[in-house]
């Protein structure tokens, strides 16, 4: 079994925020928008495509809603150019706190994960210029910066201590980025240790799911 990386789990917490943001929408959300996600969930991708150019669908369906949608199927086709147009349209539409809190946070995680230093600090600048509602938020962002753009280890003492107090499935997620911090200080034994535990652990969360 092929271990996942580090980028790879942050993959997958951004896929599972997607999913969970268009139950939102298929619970509280028209009719239309039920029907755009019920294809995405589909994987009806030109059958979107048709209802999302619709007029009514413009009438009835909220432009910030329409763009998400549109973002989620891109992330589903796992189309970069793609991904990078709906991202970029965001910057040209005016949104409010909460909802540049949501598309800034997820482009972050979105192009760290791919490697893209100069999108990721664009949105790490963008984030640190905010006041989220989550105030975790920024410091879970600069932590991530810190560790993978700046090979820096500034939070690893924190890091450490709250590994002592999160549940299991944050773990792993927890433990790479430990190991990376000590590799960034150069402690290969500290790393190689963290690693290893990081690996291990999420393999048994993937045997129990």
């Amino acid at each position: 079994m092929k271990v996942m990386t580090v980028f790879a789990i942050i993959i997958g917490v951004l896929a599972l925020v997607s999913v969970i943001y268009l139950a939102v929408m298929l619970t509280n959300g028209s009719r239309i928008e039920k029907k755009l996600v019920s294809l995405l969930g589909n994987r009806q991708f030109k059958e979107f495509e048709e209802l999302a150019e619709r007029p009514e669908t413009e009438r009835y369906v909220r432009p910030y809603n329409l763009d998400v949608l549109r973002l989620n199927e891109a992330m589903m086709k796992k189309d970069a150019k793609l991904i990078d147009k709906a991202f970029a349209h965001f910057d040209e539409v005016r949104l409010n706190s909460e909802q540049k809190e949501a598309v800034y946070s997820q482009a972050f995680d979105y192009y760290l994960a791919t490697g893209d230093k100069k999108k990721t600090r664009k949105y790490h600048k963008a984030i640190m210029e905010m006041n989220p509602k989550d105030p975790s938020l920024k410091n879970s962002i600069d932590r991530m910066y810190d560790i993978y753009v700046k090979d820096g280890y500034r939070y690893l003492e924190d890091t450490l201590e709250e590994l002592e107090q999160v549940n299991e499935d944050a773990v792993p997620l927890l433990e790479g980025m430990i190991a990376s911090m000590y590799k960034n200080k150069g402690d290969q034994e500290k790393y190689q240790e963290y690693k290893s535990a990081s690996e291990k652990h999420f393999r048994e969360l993937s045997e129990k799911q």
